[in-house]
């Protein structure tokens, strides 16, 4: 059981943070089975909830779990899930957010293909040339303005799997010369983005702190949000700590807007990082609705 008192004075802390447009949620994987899943779903109640595919990546803006209160996300992934998946996603229920490309600089130690499991393979450059396309079927889908974007997430520094090359390793640029070289060629993206999209694994409070403050040093003013937070190693109370500590820094971190949970139903490479497991609250599960009541989503700050 996670206690209340492992972030002794949150609340006030909560009531003396600077007002912000703030989210967060958690992420599902695949495959994905209604009939079991969405006790668990239900169970969380996430505001916000991705699922990375692709097999059921239209899920993303449907409501699979008939819970009104879930907002979805999907990810593209630039090279295969492209405009045509882009365009068949339902013109009447508008997602929260797009993120783009998921960890394009990561390869998992099989040979490139042109979507790889991992991560997406793509140069910032490759990238770059395809903001403008995705972003008119969005605008022409749900109007302008009306879908938060949010950049691609090139891993970074701290990224457990960058450490194992040649078998798992980073490829093309580390995350801030990829982003620079996007940002560099994808004429207004820098400006149109509502965030930048970072993705941590490492459970250190201390290097995520790093990770902002060297977003903070190249995009001064730019919101920042973690599309995949999670641990990688530590037990699941450790967990449950590093979640807790996490939000109470981040909800008062001018910049940062929020982080997606990695993951409600399915470890994701992080054994133990579950929130709930068969209708039943886990660790971190206990720690992630501490946070919904302490925290709250705020879309009106």
């Amino acid at each position: 059981m996670v206690s209340t008192l492992a972030i002794s004075g949150s609340i006030s802390f909560a009531a003396l943070a600077a007002a912000k447009e703030w989210h967060f949620g958690a992420a599902f994987g695949s495959p994905f089975d209604v009939t079991t899943d969405c006790a668990d779903i239900d169970n969380i109640s996430p505001e916000l909830l991705i699922n990375w595919g692709p097999d059921n990546r239209h899920d993303a803006t449907i409501n699979v779990c008939n819970n009104t209160n879930i907002k979805f996300l999907p990810y593209l992934w630039g090279q295969t899930w492209d405009d045509s998946e882009l365009n068949a996603l339902p013109n009447d229920d508008a997602p929260w957010a797009v993120i783009f490309e998921n960890e394009p600089n990561w390869w998992g130690g099989e040979p490139l293909t042109d979507d790889h499991g991992d991560g997406c393979n793509m140069t910032a450059t490759a990238a770059a040339a395809k903001y403008s396309g995705h972003t008119q079927i969005i605008n022409e889908k749900w109007g302008v303005g009306v879908v938060k974007l949010i950049s691609p997430s090139p891993v970074n520094k701290y990224y457990p799997m960058c450490m194992y090359e040649p078998e798992q390793g980073c490829a093309f640029q580390t995350q801030m010369d990829w982003l620079a070289e996007y940002f560099a060629n994808c004429g207004t993206c820098e400006q149109d983005i509502w965030a930048i999209n970072i993705h941590d694994y490492n459970c250190n409070l201390a290097d995520t702190q790093s990770l902002v403050a060297d977003m903070a040093a190249a995009y001064p003013g730019k919101n920042v949000f973690f599309g995949e937070l999670g641990c990688n190693g530590p037990t699941a109370e450790e967990m449950a700590q590093y979640l807790l500590d996490f939000s109470g820094w981040a909800y008062q971190e001018d910049t940062v807007r929020g982080f997606i949970w990695a993951a409600i139903t399915n470890d994701v490479g992080t054994p133990g990082s579950e929130l709930s497991t068969n209708g039943q609250l886990t660790p971190v599960g206990q720690a992630f609705k501490q946070i919904q009541q302490q925290y709250p989503p705020d879309y009106n700050p």
